[in-house]
């Protein structure tokens, strides 16, 4: 509860006088009674009269009820009267201000203000309404308004000594004395008998190291008002200061005559008191709540405090001579080899700062920091197959060298989850007991200080006062749990001469408990292991929604024996060839073809598709899709490390390892902003106390608040679980990303080529018409050309064996047959020679006629593909093939445009006639035809010369060169397809397009995610420097705003895990 101001006083005062000029006779005379008790019954009375009254009267006799009520502390009646009086009179300055007096008064300050706001509106030039304003303004912390409000206040009311001494306090807050100083002569100039404003000033000049003016000022308090408590305990306070024991004890000993329950006076009392017995001068006391004046330090206490930091900037030192290299560049290989590749499982890795010792610490010995590869995912460093020849003990001793462990891993090992999920739960134990012991040790220290105000009051100060032996107990015991876990990495750390945020965090403890600071100490150290176990468990988080994908497929099956009965046997024991039942409802446990049965099997966990896919004898299934209501017998074509979904999870594990250029661009900035905040707080140190003689206490204080300001903890796990949990969702999706580095590009791109066949159409063409020449039949035709594509799995030529097959044509093989790349087939057939090849190789051939031509023209005009079909002496006939547009291309085109990609190219080796057609239907912005395999590779290069950032949509197999020397290679339909998740950088399950503007998106929300988090945690690394500079942060603060700033980074990155959206398309006309 707020206690009454003076002001508030003085307001009551001009209220009761000022509603005396309501009314010319007195009716009120009992309702403005002195007496509180009197002025109820008489205003109740008024108020009872009903309509016997005037308005005006009962709205003042609700006014002056309430003022009395308020004067004896009852607020809620005085409350109720005020809101009667504003429902009779919404605007009346009076009850407003009175009301918000009560609001001040029991610490709501924002209805105060709005209440004031109210009054000020209605009387603009009503002074002590912005002085009131002023003051909640203040109490808020809000200087500047305060500040602006006094100063109308002043100008309105040039007299108001009240506004003066407002306006000086809130200089004071802000630290600047002078100007407050000024403010609380011309208030004392004003009013010379106001004992708080002599009380006010008098802690201005201890403030500024003027003693005997401070005293000065107390006497005349003391003077003026013989019951001022707080006068006793600040003149005490001073004469401490002067070594005057006997006096600063007799004004204690006042004080508490007058306040028996004062814990602030009892407790320096008792001090006063043993340094009165042990004959010992006391120490300069602090002058609260300015920064305490210098003061010398022994030589004792000196090295106390410079221990810390003299180590600080041998480590910043030491730092800058090893680490100045910079972060070596990514390996450029898309997918390097695994061949001679070691794996080590490495238990403390959760973060990059610990990626980065361990580059340091390792990295020479392998060769380069470029030899190294980090899953902290999953905990793993993996020395790539590149490396120097290194044994696996000097790997181990290496990681052993940095405060963490390693043990070799390798694929057919199975994660030892239950050793992680152990180190988590004893980080979790120590954490809560860390919090358990600073709560324990807080209570002490209120029950010790008698009130919860007092024991903030005294926290706030920082001046070294004596702890009880329980107090000091629970913190030194919340220290020593908070750093379990990092005190072995700071000692590495420190005898590495590598400097990290373990160190800087010990550091700053040690020092907090060097200066007597034991809360601060206790809480950093608590806070502190808070954000390490956030760190982990939100690594654990990202870690779990991909380990889920494993779980989707089920660790045993029904086995189907030789003699024909079911037996369940292990997944993981099945073989290739083994044949076993799935049921109904089932989930598949291994990647096979189905023997027997007909089922939709939803594939969705896999691929992202929302239908069910029909499977009949012959087709693959894959593990982790769900089983219709058919039941199936499956034989595995593959063991279950090796299935469709134990690649993907492998895949995206892996592809953490690859790390986004935002990742590398967060470890470079650490690299140079730990030692650099660790060099600026050695300056802080001994800069203003060599240089001005400040006191050493208090800038070796902030200089332990710059350290812990230097730990990069929010910054460095911004990225890293924004990556993962990106890539994890992806991958749910039906949509395989290979690496960071892949995720952050489809957001910069700034073209896309597209091949025509499988992408922007079906990928399945049929025959739409057979025209023979002369006296050749549709039979003749379609058997010679079945004849040369009987061996070439070209979709066209898929496309005229199905057609053929369907006619019941028959069919074969024709002898001789050679490929003319890029033009078609020759071959002998029936013991003839014939050709097969777009109408482009008739030309060639120099057999076109004007039948053939206008024909083909006209075909191809359509958006047909034109075969022709002839032997040595003429052309035989024309086949025209169709490949179906995908009703939704062009949606997906519009939503590319949309998502920021400004130019869509379509690549086809089909005649340009054809490719034209379609890309006009489409709506895409450029199309390349007629293209060799080599042509495609070319266009691409032009394509990333003139736009940069450009992606290559294909099958991954046919298109494989193209999608390698584009910036970003994405195969489509990829599920069952090795060489599509092996060439590409991201892989599309199915062959649903749709998914292309969803990764655009998906990787534009990634990108901006991982900046708001930097800019966020750098953000408040700017803040809280500020304001330590200005001695306005505590060690407590900067860390608990550290900690803040992680979690919400965490919250913010693990958005990202959210199930995707799924792409709504809307249809043309």
């Amino acid at each position: 509860m707020f206690s009454f101001a003076p002001w508030a006083l003085a307001l009551f005062v001009w209220l009761s006088s000022s509603a005396a000029t309501f009314a010319k006779t007195d009716p009120l005379a009992d309702c403005r009674s002195a007496e509180f008790e009197a002025r109820i019954a008489g205003c109740t009375e008024i108020i009872s009269a009903g309509k016997r009254e005037t308005k005006r009267n009962q709205i003042l006799a609700y006014i002056n009820r309430g003022s009395a009520y308020r004067a004896k502390g009852e607020f809620d009646h005085a409350i109720a009267d005020l809101d009667k009086a504003l429902r009779l009179s919404p605007k009346s300055t009076l009850a407003l201000t009175e009301r918000a007096a009560i609001y001040y008064a029991t610490g709501e300050f924002d209805r105060a203000i709005a209440d004031y706001r109210v009054a000020i509106a209605s009387k603009p030039k009503f002074a002590m309404a912005f002085y009131g304003r002023g003051e909640a303004y203040r109490a808020k912390g809000d200087f500047d308004r305060a500040i602006a409000d006094f100063d109308v206040a002043l100008r309105l009311d040039k007299g108001l000594a009240m506004a003066h001494s407002g306006r000086a306090k809130a200089y004071r807050d802000k630290g600047n004395f002078d100007k407050a100083l000024a403010d609380f002569d011309e208030a004392l100039r004003l009013d010379p008998k106001s004992a708080s404003t002599h009380v006010d000033r008098g802690v201005i000049y201890q403030s500024k190291g003027d003693p005997d003016r401070a005293i000065a000022d107390f006497n005349e308090a003391i003077e003026l008002d013989p019951n001022n408590v707080s006068a006793f305990v600040k003149r005490a306070n001073a004469l401490r200061g002067k070594h005057e024991l006997e006096r600063a004890k007799q004004d204690l000993e006042a004080a508490l005559r007058l306040n028996p329950q004062l814990a602030s006076a009892k407790v320096a009392l008792d001090e006063v008191n043993e340094l009165l017995a042990a004959k010992v001068a006391p120490p300069a006391a602090p002058a609260p709540p300015a920064p305490p004046t210098a003061t010398p330090l022994t030589t004792e206490r000196l090295i106390a405090l410079a221990a810390g930091l003299a180590l600080t900037a041998l480590m910043a030192g030491a730092f800058w001579f090893k680490g100045s290299k910079g972060t070596p560049a990514e390996p450029t290989s898309k997918e390097p080899s695994r061949a001679g590749r070691k794996t080590f499982k490495v238990t403390g890795l959760d973060c990059a700062e610990e990626v980065a010792v361990l580059r340091r610490e390792v990295g020479p010995l392998v060769g380069g920091e470029d030899q190294l590869a980090f899953d902290v995912l999953n905990g793993r460093m993996i020395v790539l197959d590149s490396a120097l020849p290194i044994a696996t003990d000097t790997i181990v001793a290496a990681v052993r060298r940095t405060g963490m462990t390693a043990a070799e891993w390798r694929l057919e090992d199975r994660e030892p989850s239950d050793v992680s999920d152990q180190r988590r739960r004893q980080q979790v134990w120590f954490t809560s007991l860390s919090g358990l012991f600073v709560a324990a040790g807080f209570a002490i220290h209120v029950w010790h200080a008698g009130a919860f105000n007092d024991a903030l009051r005294l926290l706030a100060g920082h001046d070294g006062k004596s702890m009880p032996l329980p107090e000091v107990a629970a913190y030194a015991l919340a220290v020593l749990f908070g750093i379990r876990f990092v005190i072995v990495k700071a000692w590495y750390a420190a005898l590495g001469l590598r400097p990290d945020m373990n160190l800087l965090m010990v550091i700053a403890v040690a020092g907090a408990v060097a200066i007597g600071e034991w809360f601060e100490a206790a809480t950093v150290a608590f806070l502190f292991a808070l954000s390490l176990a956030l760190e982990s468990w939100s690594i654990a988080r990202a870690r779990r929604a991909i380990s889920a994908l494993l779980d989707l497929a089920p660790p045993t099956v029904r086995l189907l024996r030789g003699d024909g009965t079911e037996a369940d046997a292990p997944a993981a024991e099945v073989r290739p060839g083994d044949r076993f039942v799935v049921r109904a409802g089932e989930r598949i446990a291994l990647d096979g073809r189905v023997l027997v049965g007909v089922s939709a099997v939803n594939q969705a966990p896999i691929t992202g598709e929302s239908v069910p896919v029909e499977k009949e004898p012959g087709a693959e299934v894959f593990a982790g899709t769900i089983n219709g209501d058919g039941a199936l017998t499956v034989e595995a074509t593959r063991a279950a490390q090796d299935t469709m979904l134990a690649r993907i999870i492998r895949m995206v594990e892996e592809a953490h390892a690859r790390r986004a250029p935002s990742e590398q661009w967060v470890e470079r900035f650490a690299r140079v902003y730990t030692p650099s905040v660790m060099a600026l707080a050695l300056v802080v140190f001994l800069g203003p106390p060599l240089a001005l003689g400040a006191a050493w206490d208090e800038w070796f204080y902030r200089a332990l608040v710059l350290l812990v300001i230097a730990c990069p903890c929010a910054l460095v796990i911004s990225t890293p679980v924004s990556i993962v949990a990106a890539l994890a969702s992806a991958a749910r999706a039906g949509v395989l990303i290979k690496g960071g580095a892949y995720l952050e590009l489809p957001a910069r791109l700034k073209a896309v080529a597209m091949d025509k066949t499988g992408t922007i159409t079906r990928g399945d063409p049929e025959v739409v018409r057979i025209a023979p020449f002369g006296n050749h039949t549709d039979g003749e035709l379609l058997a010679r050309a079945a004849a040369l594509e009987a061996r070439s799995t070209h979709p066209l030529a898929r496309a005229i064996l199905r057609e053929a097959e369907e006619r019941g044509v028959a069919v074969a093989p024709a002898t001789e047959v050679q490929a003319l790349k890029g033009k078609g087939l020759t071959g002998r057939f029936d013991g003839e020679q014939f050709w097969l090849g777009s109408h482009r190789y008739v030309v060639e051939r120099g057999q076109a006629t004007t039948q053939s031509s206008q024909l083909a023209e006209a075909l191809e005009a359509d958006g047909k593909t034109v075969i022709a079909i002839g032997n040595e002496r003429h052309v035989c006939g024309l086949i025209a093939v169709a490949d179906t547009i995908r009703p939704e291309a062009s949606e997906i085109v519009r939503q590319l445009h949309a998502a920021g990609v400004s130019h869509i190219v379509m690549l086809t080796g089909d005649n340009r006639v054809t490719a034209e057609a379609i890309a006009r239907e489409v709506g895409v912005d450029e199309v390349y035809a007629e293209l060799l395999p080599e042509d495609k590779v070319r266009k691409i290069e032009e394509l990333v010369d003139r736009y940069g950032v450009v992606a290559m949509v294909g099958d991954g197999v046919n298109d494989a060169p193209a999608l390698a020397r584009a910036s970003l290679g994405i195969a489509m339909g990829a599920i069952g397809s090795d060489a599509a998740i092996e060439t590409a950088d991201v892989a599309l399950m199915t062959d649903d397009i749709s998914k292309l503007p969803w990764l655009v998106r998906h990787a534009q929300r990634t990108l901006a995610i991982i900046w708001q988090n930097i800019v966020f945690s750098l953000g408040v690394k700017a803040i809280f420097m500020a304001l330590t500079f200005a001695g306005l942060s505590t060690l407590w603060g900067a860390i608990a705003a550290d900690v803040g700033a992680s979690l919400l980074v965490i919250a913010n990155a693990l958005r990202l895990l959210r199930p995707p959206h799924a792409l709504h398309l809307s249809s043309r006309p």
